[in-house]
């Protein structure tokens, strides 16, 4: 699957060499495979990564993923929590190991592959729990 990204705005890091060093992070700590396949005249990355079956929020849904499941799924891979508001969706994740946070972890960044295991992706990873802005200013 080949997307067209734009490095999201919100996040202080909001560089290339940001962008590209929460791929490999997101690679690294969640088994992920996201290629950097080209770079278009305008600065967009056009990436690749592996087809997953969604999860979803809705309790009703086959697909269905409870916080509980996210937060096993993360402490399980050596993640713990740094900072939570009321969900996991607003919460902050260190990984000792590495020294990374991660941030973002609600039911629609998580899906299975196909031979059923869960994976995480599109999740916020980086060094610095500051570039969570609107996180931080609350702390």
């Amino acid at each position: 699957v080949v997307d067209g990204v734009v490095m999201p705005a919100e996040y202080e890091d909001n560089t290339p060499v940001g962008y590209l060093s929460r791929i490999a992070w997101q690679n690294e700590l969640f088994d992920d495979d996201i290629r950097l396949e080209s770079i278009t005249e305008d600065g967009r990355f056009h990436i690749s990564q592996p087809m997953l079956r969604p999860a979803s929020r809705d309790t009703k849904s086959p697909n269905f993923l409870s916080e509980s499941e996210i937060e096993q799924f993360l402490f399980s891979r050596g993640w713990e929590v740094d900072y939570k508001e009321d969900s996991v969706a607003h919460a902050i994740y260190f990984h000792p190991e590495s020294g990374v946070y991660a941030a973002d972890a609600h039911a629609g960044n998580f899906g299975w592959d196909n031979h059923g295991n869960l994976k995480a992706f599109d999740l916020v990873v980086t060094p610095s729990r500051e570039l969570f802005p609107s996180i931080h200013d609350d702390l």
